[in-house]
């Protein structure tokens, strides 16, 4: 299995992900927003009603990525990493 060092952006495409429209995006709404992909967070770098972008952390494998925005989970869907 290969190691990978992460960096890449994941972004989680949906719906009321969070903010509403109207909603300016503060530090307030990145901290109750987080991904996860299998059990290592992400780190969130930006977030709107329709999408939240995330920087991918190391790791190897196939894992679920999921969001979590104010104690509510999402669906989840797999990465590999090559």
């Amino acid at each position: 299995m290969v190691w990978t060092s992460g960096g890449n952006t994941i972004v989680v495409h949906g719906k009321n992900l969070g903010a509403r429209a109207d909603e300016p995006v503060n530090d307030e709404l990145r901290l109750r927003t987080r991904v996860w992909a299998g059990s290592r967070e992400c780190k969130v770098t930006s977030v709107s009603n329709l999408a939240i972008q995330c920087t991918a952390p190391e790791g190897s494998g196939v894992v679920d990525i999921f969001a979590v925005v104010s104690g509510q989970r999402s669906n989840s869907i797999r990465l590999a990493y090559d």
